[in-house]
Order: C-alpha cells, then sequence, then structure tokens
C-alpha cells in the first residue's frame, strides 16, 4: 500500500514538474529580433517606436542596432541581425552575396535630401565631365550618380571619381579637393559656404532613393507574427511622430546622436511612406510601380560596374505578403 501511495506521489510530483516546466518554457521570451539602421531620420519612427514602447505593445522585442556603411551589409549578411534598413542598391549587392531575404515595407524615399553639390562652370550634369567628383562608391550616392550620368549620355568613365565616405564627401567639396560631390544634408545647404558653390541636383520630386527594409528568410519563415508585430509598431509611432514631431525629433537625434537641427534638415529633405502608401509601393513584388524600376535599375548599373554578377528581378526580392495581411 505504502508503494502504490509512494508510486502515486512520484507521478503526481513529475507531472507537477512537468507541467511548470512547460509553464515555464511558454513565458520565457524569445530572442528580440535584431534591426539594422544608419543615421538617416527615414529610420528615426523605428527609435520612437522602441522608446514609446509600441513594439512591447504589440507583443515583440525589438534590439536596434546603429552601424554604418561599413558594418551593416556584413552583419546582415553574417546572421548577426535579422534586419536591415538600407536603399535599392544594397539590396542588389545582398541578392548577389546569395543572402536568402524579402523586402517587406519601404520607410521613406528622398525627396531632396540627397544631390550634387557643384562649383566653378559646372551647371548641369552634363557639366560634370571631365571633374574630380567626391563619393563612396557602391553607396546610394554612387546609384545616384550613376542613374543621372545615364540620363545625360554619360557614364562613370566620363568623370573622375575621387572615392571619399558619404560622410566626407561635402567636407571635401568645401575644401576646394574636388569640383563636386554627391552628398546629402546638411551639405546640400551647406554648398554656398564654398565660393561658386551651389546646389547642382536634388532628389526633390525625383525619388531615385528609397530606403527598404528587408528581412532574412529564417525570420520570415519561423516567426511571421513577430515580423507583423514589428510593422504594426512602426507604423503606430510614424503616426505618433506625425503628431508630436518635437518631442520625436529629440527621440532620434539621441539615439542617432546628432542634434535635433540635423533630424529637421534629413527630415524636410525626406517623404515618409504609411502603410497604405507601402501597400501601393510594393504590392506583391509584381507591380509596376517605382520600386520594380528602382531596385532592377540598380541591378543593372551594379553589373556594369562590376560589383555584382547577378540582380534579382522585383518578383525575387519583394514579398508584399505579410503587409497586405497586416490588419487580418
Amino acid at each position: 500500500m505504502n508503494l502504490k501511495i509512494n508510486l502515486f506521489c512520484m507521478l503526481t510530483i513529475m507531472l507537477l514538474l512537468l507541467g511548470c516546466s512547460q509553464t515555464i518554457k511558454q513565458e520565457t521570451p524569445g530572442e528580440p529580433l535584431k534591426v539594422a539602421v544608419q543615421v538617416w531620420a527615414g529610420n528615426g519612427p523605428i527609435y520612437v517606436a522602441q522608446e514609446k514602447g509600441f513594439f512591447a505593445e504589440e507583443g515583440v522585442d525589438v534590439k536596434v542596432l546603429l552601424l554604418d556603411t561599413t558594418t551593416i551589409r556584413p552583419a546582415f549578411l553574417s546572421g548577426e541581425v535579422d534586419a536591415i534598413f538600407m536603399p535599392s542598391e544594397s539590396m542588389q549587392i545582398l541578392y548577389d552575396s546569395n543572402k536568402k531575404f524579402s523586402i517587406i515595407m519601404n520607410t521613406d524615399y528622398s525627396n531632396g535630401g540627397d544631390g550634387i553639390v557643384a562649383a566653378g562652370n559646372i551647371n548641369s550634369i552634363a557639366d560634370l565631365k571631365g571633374k574630380k567628383i567626391a563619393y563612396e562608391k557602391g553607396s546610394p550616392s554612387h546609384m545616384l550618380l550613376d542613374l543621372l550620368l545615364e540620363r545625360n549620355g554619360l557614364t562613370n568613365k566620363d568623370v573622375i571619381s575621387v572615392e571619399t565616405p558619404t560622410y566626407d564627401a561635402g567636407t571635401v567639396f568645401l575644401s576646394g579637393d574636388v569640383d563636386a560631390a554627391v552628398t546629402w544634408e546638411p551639405w546640400l545647404s551647406k554648398a554656398s559656404e564654398r565660393a561658386g558653390g551651389k546646389l547642382l541636383y536634388s532628389t526633390k520630386g525625383d525619388p531615385l532613393i528609397n530606403n527598404l527594409g528587408a528581412f532574412s528568410a529564417e525570420v520570415l519563415t519561423g516567426r511571421p507574427e513577430d515580423v507583423k508585430r514589428f510593422m504594426k509598431a512602426y507604423f503606430k509611432a510614424l503616426d505618433y511622430t506625425y503628431k508630436n514631431p518635437t518631442e520625436s525629433y529629440e527621440i532620434m537625434a539621441k539615439k542617432f546622436g546628432v542634434s535635433v537641427e540635423d533630424i529637421v534638415g534629413m527630415r524636410e529633405g525626406l517623404t515618409w511612406m504609411s502603410q497604405q502608401d507601402n501597400v501601393a509601393y510594393l504590392g506583391n513584388g509584381k507591380t509596376s510601380g517605382e520600386v520594380k524600376i528602382i531596385l532592377e535599375k540598380a541591378g543593372d548599373l551594379w553589373i556594369k560596374e562590376g560589383f555584382i554578377k547577378k540582380r534579382g528581378t522585383a518578383e525575387e526580392l519583394v514579398d508584399g505578403s505579410l503587409l497586405a495581411a497586416l490588419n487580418d
């Protein structure tokens, strides 16, 4: 009898322990989604979502990593981060590296925030022929320059390229060491600080640079609900930013390590894209909209430049299914 009781007690304890262990397992939070961004106000609502607790409200843990142009792509390729926010030209470079991923959203596009400053007798893109131009190779600035040169019947071989990190291109221009530079704000506004300096071109009304959000195939397959929660929190933060710009810009400035004035300058040169804008812009990847044109044009240019050997089509690169199902 005692033996039966002891066995019953042991079995009961084991079942209780098993139940506790399962409960603990269910309550243990998963790994955070690791999202890589660069200093750009277009990425700012991601930090607003983090700071205001919108990710937590949606039930997803997100870790935001601020990386520079030299480390952000390698971090995504190695799996150090789960998602990356960068322009079209980087998506084609990632595709060529055989990284499995999908573009699922677009935060913003440059609407005057990027451009070319020039001095002397340079008054048109065609006048850049034979001139020294500072820009970072393999960057959005490089893609922008190539697209503009192509429009005017020129190529990179028609100019003297001075390879310069994007964040230094404006400084190099003001120093007088080059004739022109492909850069962004605040350097576009500072062009006149050099004698004869001027804004030659800006993306105002010419959205050739966009900021795309791509997630790894592993995360999209294994954690689709977390990715949807991320997007819901992001769009909630974007709405909050519109309604509370002063507070939101202060959050962005602190997180990016720049001044509020810098954020305001960046903000004036971009257009954020709402959830509805994203649905129209990305569609299911088969859209004939700007995302298809820019993605495939970037791939063609990089192949011509010798940066990549193969490029992806919009159908291969874009997946709008999670976005379309966001309100389901």
